[in-house]
């Protein structure tokens, strides 16, 4: 439940990531980052191989995918890393995890509505 609510805090902010004022950024990077958490920590159960790629693709990948191209594209990760020293190792792998899942059934990245679909149906 705790994390629904996370998730749909992210969709209500995602817009303001990029213009986000200090205060605003501290809520919305709270949201983001216990969203892309729960994703690097199966990205370190299957790069453990406590978890398959192919279990994993058939929980998550639909989410893993919009997640992170959303992260990705707000801008979000970019300033997320740049905030944090020695930041860019942040969500290294979730960002592996997705180049996994898209790799595991070759699919291509979301089009532009394919993520506003995502981004409706996350609502």
């Amino acid at each position: 439940m705790e994390y629904e609510n996370e998730r749909r805090k992210y969709f209500e902010n995602k817009n303001y990531i990029k213009e986000a004022k200090k205060d605003e950024w501290v809520k919305i990077q709270n949201s983001v980052e216990y969203v892309l958490d729960f994703y690097e920590k199966i990205g370190t159960f299957v790069k453990s191989k406590a978890l398959s790629i192919s279990s994993v693709y058939d929980l998550y990948s639909y989410y893993i995918q919009g997640y992170w191209e959303l992260a990705e594209k707000s801008g979000f990760i970019e300033r997320d890393r740049k905030e944090h020293e020695g930041g860019e190792d942040l969500y290294i792998e979730t960002k592996n995890l997705y180049k996994m899942i898209l790799k595991e059934r070759n699919l291509r990245p979301f089009t532009k509505e394919g993520l506003k679909k995502f981004c409706e149906e996350e609502r």
